[in-house]
């Protein structure tokens, strides 16, 4: 049941990054095991230290062919084309975002960089989804759990299933009973909130 919180777009780990900040809407999900898992950082952080959110469930996501990009040109912006079948190998990925007690501690432990952001204490909300943290920071949590940012197909076969699905749920316009968006709350909320904006996975 991937989704439904406070996603917003998810850094694409396939494509090059220009190390700016993440969308501040809070979160991001690490994916599967590095290939390169003997790279120097990995492994040097264990995400499942406690006080750290415990929110590190692993999904699995099997092998298989799913439709990616948009499938209604009413909806769709040019680098959302084209609707095309892709087949991705298996892998994993968080259930949740990272929360912002699972990246202080991190922090603590020395092995990622604070937010940029100076104002937000990472000792607040620690149930929430991390944010104002950049790319290369997302990029390096992750390494240092051993695992890595999910690519765009990746990400979207996580989200929207096999068969093409708008949203995570459906089809079905969003609501703010089905995720956090567009000014509902007005913050983050705790991860796993939304239990009806969840996908089927």
């Amino acid at each position: 049941d991937i989704g439904g919180d406070d996603a917003g777009n998810v850094p694409d780990g396939g494509d090059a990054p220009d190390g700016g900040p993440l969308p501040d809407y809070g979160g991001f999900y690490d994916a599967g095991a590095l290939p390169d898992a003997g790279h120097p950082d990995a492994g040097t952080y264990d995400a499942g230290t406690a006080d750290a959110g415990g929110q590190t469930e692993l999904v699995f996501i099997p092998a298989g062919p799913f439709w990616m990009g948009c499938n209604s040109t009413a909806h769709c912006y040019p680098d959302e084309e084209p609707y095309r079948q892709v087949t991705l190998s298996a892998f994993s990925i968080d259930r949740h975002e990272v929360t912002r007690g699972e990246y202080r501690a991190c922090v603590d432990a020395g092995a990622c960089a604070p937010p940029a952001r100076a104002a937000l204490d990472l000792g607040q909300q620690v149930d929430h989804p991390v944010r104002g943290v950049n790319w290369d920071q997302a990029d390096g949590y992750c390494r240092r759990a051993g695992k890595s940012l999910p690519t765009q197909a990746q990400w979207e076969r996580a989200g929207r299933g096999t068969e093409g699905a708008f949203y995570p749920w459906g089809n079905d316009l969003p609501t703010c009973d089905a995720l956090n968006y567009n000014n509902c709350v007005g913050d983050t909320t705790p991860v796993g909130s939304y239990a009806s904006g969840r996908s089927t996975e």
